[in-house]
């Protein structure tokens, strides 16, 4: 086979002509073999019946727990970002009014020191620095930077304080909002098992329906698979008698010739219905041909083929 180098590839429709063929090449060979008939259940048409689907509650909960795992994590989320985004503002408002109390100190506190510095030295100049002119002065510089001190302190405080408020609020917001998601995802999730169960029920009230209506139809048919099969072991029993008088008459080798030259007949009629180039393709592709018809008759026809004009 390997020497013709056919390389054309079988179209769907001829694959599906070349399995017809071999199945009727199959049927051939069958008709000269005495055949075992079936049992009488496997003879018997059988109807596959729907299985029910028994789901118990923790099942259900568990895939209305699952199916509605996005809308959980989503909704959670939502929330979430939603609070830590208001909550975030506000702590940066927190680190900013504690930055500018501390700028504000520390310029209270240069200033305050300056001030004292040249008010010395002003002093000093004017022979008064160990007068109490000095430390009157010196008394009045502190007592202005203590107050500056203490009211920066209190403005800070106050807004600190407000915001913390705030903070507090919106924690309490944030805590209501998810309880009352959870509500509601609990209401959906109640809705989503019900669909469930529903679906489960709607199920297997069909599959109950339409395995009864099949009991019911073979029992209503017993009777008429019984005759059936009662027909169809004397067509066995027909059969194998012909095909057993037929080899007492003429012998396994007339049978054996009568086989091949049957087969013969079948493949070339098929493969005359092709171009020459298509036949070989079929022939050829493997051993299928060979094997339902054997190393002469296969080569026999080979060569006829092979040797065809077109």
């Amino acid at each position: 086979m390997a020497d013709l180098n056919i390389n054309s590839m079988l179209d769907e429709e001829q694959k599906k002509q070349k399995q017809k063929i071999l199945d009727d090449l199959k049927k051939i060979e069958q008709s000269f073999e005495m055949t075992v008939p079936k049992d009488k259940e496997e003879y018997k048409p059988v109807y596959t019946k729907m299985d029910l689907k028994n789901v118990d509650d923790a099942e259900i909960e568990n895939k209305a727990t699952q199916n509605l795992s996005y809308y959980k994590a989503k909704g959670e989320k939502d929330i979430n970002d939603r609070f830590n985004e208001s909550k975030s503002s506000l702590s940066e408002e927190l680190n900013s009014i504690s930055q500018s109390a501390k700028e504000s100190t520390d310029k209270i506190k240069e200033n305050a020191k300056s001030e004292k510095e040249s008010t010395k030295n002003s002093l000093i100049n004017k022979n008064l620095a160990r007068s109490s002119i000095y430390n009157s002065l010196m008394t009045d510089i502190e007592k202005q930077e203590l107050s500056d001190l203490e009211s920066v302190k209190a403005e800070s405080e106050t807004k600190i304080g407000e915001l913390n408020k705030k903070l507090e609020s919106l924690d309490n917001e944030k805590q209501s909002a998810l309880e009352l998601f959870d509500i509601a995802y609990a209401v959906k999730l109640q809705e989503e098992i019900d669909g469930i169960k529903k679906e489960l029920n709607d199920y297997n009230e069909k599959a109950t329906k339409y395995n009864d209506d099949i009991a019911k139809k073979e029992k209503e048919l017993e009777a008429k698979y019984e005759q059936q099969y009662q027909d169809y072991l004397y067509e066995v029993e027909e059969k194998n008698r012909k095909v057993l008088e037929f080899l007492q008459k003429y012998g396994y080798g007339t049978i054996s010739n009568k086989l091949s030259s049957q087969k013969y007949e079948v493949v070339l009629n098929y493969l005359n219905t092709l171009t020459k180039e298509s036949a070989l393709a079929i022939l050829t592709e493997n051993d299928d041909f060979q094997n339902e018809l054997g190393k002469n008759t296969y080569n026999e026809l080979l060569e006829v083929i092979k040797n065809r004009k077109e």
